[in-house]
Parts: C-alpha cells; sequence; structure tokens
C-alpha cells in the first residue's frame, strides 16, 4: 500500500529540514504523537538493516502506542531527503518505508512530502483500508505538528535577527 501526503510550511526549508534531519532522533521534542524518542547507535541497528553513513545519527526508537525502530537507510542533506524503515511494528504490517522530503518554494517557505509504503501480513490484507485511514490521520498530525514547530522557530529566528 502506498500514502502519499504533503504539505506546504510557511518557514524556511533549512528549518524544517532541521527538525525532521538534522535532528531526526529528537522528533519527541516537537510532535504530539510521539511521548520519546532517542537516537540509537550503530550497534542497535537491527539486521539486516544498514543505516546510512550520512546520516546524523543511524535511527531512533520513538514511543507512541507501541515502540519502534527507525533505521536511517538513504539521507541527503543537499536534496533535503531520508529514507527510513521501522522495525518492530504490529504483526499486521510486514514492512514499511517511509522517504520524506522537503522542497524549497522560495519566498521562505516549503513544501514536505512523505511517500509511506507498507506491506499487510497475508489474509490481513482486508484490513488495509482501515490501516491506511489510521496511517494517513498519524502522518497527517505529524506534519502539522512539524508546521508549527518549524514556523515558531521561524518566527523566533526573524525575531532575534531584527534587533
Amino acid at each position: 500500500m502506498h500514502l502519499r501526503l504533503e504539505q506546504k510550511m510557511h518557514a524556511h526549508p533549512d528549518t524544517v529540514w532541521r527538525a525532521l534531519g538534522t535532528e531526526f532522533a529528537d522528533i519527541s521534542n516537537w510532535s504530539t504523537f510521539v511521548e520519546t524518542s532517542r537516537a540509537i547507535d550503530q550497534s542497535e541497528v537491527p539486521s539486516p538493516w544498514i543505516a546510512a553513513p550520512t546520516a546524523p545519527v543511524p535511527g531512533r526508537v520513538t514511543k507512541t502506542k507501541a515502540t519502534l525502530t527507525e533505521v536511517l537507510t538513504a539521507y541527503s542533506a543537499e536534496n533535503r531527503s531520508l529514507t527510513f524503515y521501522a522495525v518492530g511494528l504490529p504483526r499486521i504490517i510486514r514492512r514499511a518505508r517511509d522517504i520524506q522530503t522537503v522542497t524549497d518554494d522560495g519566498d521562505g517557505t516549503c513544501s514536505v512530502s512523505f511517500e509511506i509504503d507498507f506491506d499487510l501480513a497475508g489474509p490481513l490484507e482486508i484490513f488495509g483500508p482501515v490501516v491506511k485511514r489510521r496511517m494517513t490521520k498519524a502522518f497527517a498530525g505529524v506534519l502539522v505538528d512539524l508546521e508549527r514547530h518549524a514556523e515558531s522557530l521561524d518566527r523566533v529566528h526573524r525575531g532575534s535577527t531584527a534587533s
């Protein structure tokens, strides 16, 4: 199954990328969906995943209703893009990948896209529409939280440079 969510943000793309990519492990600082998060080190990367060598951390552990390990498998600060796989998902979901990209729209704004692919386990595919709706709602909430956080940081930054 595939989800694509995109949101325009009235924040500088570098600010958004810092929250999304550079500070990948700190998602719980701004997302209301994530209770806690922490960086993992290389020894915690589950097999068979290989962390992107250019990423600031190999991945993170997040706690929501479930505890997941999210391994950064691709990372490009230059392109403001990352890919991660979630490990430790409920049994209904066999695999989940998210590609997140920040695109500069000019005038201090940007667009953020989440390209999420997930596979459901065997006969549980019949629950696909329900899982898709829940994932769409959760990731849309993360985008709203990211926008609020980035816009707040931009206002603080503009205020400190105006004096």
